[in-house]
């Protein structure tokens, strides 16, 4: 009769956890890069958008390209703009408000490694977040970091989530070029949950001890 008991107990608690874990799954949803433009990212703004090459500006941050220097950023450390660093606008699918949390770096394209030009890289950078306008007063900082990793892979930066319907980039320095400030890819991650109910749970507690 107990070992009945323990067996019709344990399967109740099976099925409870089963449930709770399909229910955060749906709740976090499959990671996507938010600003990529696969996804219906796009530049909205930006500033140092003179590149070196015509096809080189901000628009390659976010192409997934991470071989060519049509998938490369290149930029004037200090644009003729007038402001004192480059930066770039980018806005989700729709233009939509939503949550944010990590951030991901590929500095390093083939094309910049094949002319060994890894002290144009972008360094020290500030992420900032709007949700009303592109304007430079409606901005808040949501991290302020360093890019370490010079090589041919993705660099993760994780920071307290933030709404956000604009994200800024800005590069505040490189490793070492006078002139230009490169960069691959630019991924932001994060989203709103999206939660749907997956029918009662009709087990109640008095019924697990009961059982």
């Amino acid at each position: 009769m107990r070992a009945s008991k323990t067996l019709s107990l344990g399967r109740t608690l099976l099925s409870l956890t089963a449930l709770l874990l399909c229910f955060t799954l749906q709740a976090i949803g499959a990671e996507e890069n938010l600003i990529g433009v696969a996804n219906g990212g796009k530049l909205v703004e930006s500033v140092g958008n003179l590149p070196a090459w015509p096809d080189e500006d901000w628009n390659g941050a976010i192409d997934g390209d991470l071989e060519t220097w049509a998938g490369t950023v290149t930029v004037f450390n200090a644009p003729p703009e007038g402001d004192p660093h480059p930066w770039a606008i980018f806005a989700f699918k729709d233009e939509k408000t939503t949550f944010i949390n990590k951030a991901r770096f590929f500095m390093l394209t083939e094309a910049v490694i094949a002319e060994n030009l890894q002290s144009r890289c972008g360094k020290d950078f500030v992420i900032e977040v709007s949700t009303t306008g592109t304007d430079e007063g409606n901005f808040k900082t949501a991290l302020k970091d360093t890019v370490k990793k010079l090589e041919k892979e993705w660099e993760e930066f994780e920071f307290p989530a933030v709404r956000a319907k604009y994200v800024k980039l800005t590069w505040e320095s490189n490793y070492g070029d006078g002139t230009y400030t490169t960069m691959g890819e630019f991924e932001v991650y994060g989203g709103t949950a999206s939660v749907k109910p997956l029918g009662k749970l009709t087990a109640t507690w008095a019924q697990i001890k009961s059982e």
